[in-house]
């Protein structure tokens, strides 16, 4: 079996929100003052998947295509 690994990060041009509230939050701990943070979100797929079904499932499932891009 095939393990298949699945990034979802925000899409170019758009601000990362969920790494600028963990900024804000980690500035409000005295963590530090100018921070930058990205995130992402990442899945594994384990199975006997072809390409083309991993990328139907990272799109229709996991992947907002207008606020957010994967890499698989």
């Amino acid at each position: 079996m095939t393990l298949w690994e699945i990034d979802i990060l925000p899409a170019a041009g758009l601000a990362d929100a969920a790494g600028i509230s963990l900024a804000a939050e980690a500035r409000d701990l005295g963590l530090g003052d100018d921070l930058q943070i990205t995130t992402a979100r990442g899945f594994l797929l384990q199975g006997d998947l072809t390409s083309d079904q991993v990328h139907q499932a990272s799109d229709q499932l996991l992947t907002d295509a207008i606020t957010e891009s994967a890499v698989i």
